[in-house]
């Protein structure tokens, strides 16, 4: 039999939070931030922050996997800004590994 505490999905085992299906107002205080947990980076992006898991973001994509695995400065800042990259974009990109089940296919024309 399986106790409640071993049923827990992988996202409460891994203390993620699930994204919520919300509109948020830019600027308020819940558009200012994004966390993923458990962090140890903070990725800043149009001036608004993540709070993000290195190892995570290494296993997903080989950008960040040459940023924390080789000699850059980033591999240690506790802040990392990332120019030229817009907000939505990258919440979409970091819930395309930490919230799969939350993409949904385009539809129409693009």
């Amino acid at each position: 039999m399986i106790s409640e505490s071993e049923s827990e999905s992988d996202e409460d085992q891994q203390g993620l939070e699930k994204p919520k299906n919300e509109e948020v107002e830019p600027g308020s205080p819940k558009d200012e931030s994004r966390t993923f947990l458990p962090t140890d980076v903070i990725l800043k992006v149009e001036g608004r922050l993540f709070y993000l898991n290195r190892k995570r973001l290494a296993e997903n994509s080989p950008f960040f996997k040459t940023m924390f695995e080789s000699d850059f400065e980033e591999k240690h800042a506790e802040v990392i800004t990332l120019h030229g990259k817009k907000f939505k974009e990258f919440e979409m990109f970091l819930f395309s590994f930490y919230f799969p089940e939350n993409i949904r296919p385009i539809k129409g024309k693009i």
